[in-house]
């Protein structure tokens, strides 16, 4: 047995709501869409014509630098972290070294942190001592971090890490 259901096609009389005119003086009617209508139509013009103000930020576009870092062992148990920075304006760019100790040897979730701080040569270069795994860590990374100035983005080099070998 099928049922078969019909449904008006008009809403009932219940639910509509009755059009309300008088809620309104007559002379505001419109008023608030005229002066909404003009903003729309001159910022329209204005992006159009590119004369919009564009932020001071996008404005003064910082370039990109590439810093460089490789892992050198001069003699038994000491280390050194060596890199450039290209292109070299200044003579004196500082350069930050981060590090982050791991006890396992991959995935490591620890944060970076400031392990020293170094100054280029003319040519672009820097060098810094740094330490191996403590004890009971198996891994410690290394990389360089030049900071944002008012020409330059701040930039990092790829990370580097030191491993324990048993």
């Amino acid at each position: 047995m099928t049922r078969t259901v019909t449904r008006p096609l008009t809403r009932p009389a219940s639910r509509t709501s009755p059009v309300r005119t008088a809620a309104r003086p007559a002379s505001r009617r419109g008023a608030g869409r005229a002066p909404a209508a003009v903003l729309a139509v001159l910022t329209a013009l204005l992006l159009a014509s590119g004369v919009a103000l564009a932020p001071a930020a996008s404005a003064a576009r910082r370039e990109n630098r590439e810093v460089t870092i490789s892992g050198r062992e001069p003699v038994d148990n000491r280390f050194v972290v060596i890199g450039k920075v290209t292109p070299t304006p200044d003579p004196a760019i500082h350069v930050r070294i981060e590090i982050k100790d791991c006890k396992r040897d991959l995935a490591c979730k620890k944060p970076w942190r400031l392990y020293s701080r170094v100054t280029t040569k003319e040519n672009g270069r820097y060098r810094a001592k740094v330490r191996g795994p403590k004890d009971g860590y198996n891994r410690v990374y290394y990389r360089a971090h030049v900071v944002r100035t008012a020409k330059w983005q701040a930039d990092f080099s790829r990370e580097i890490y030191i491993h324990r070998v048993d």
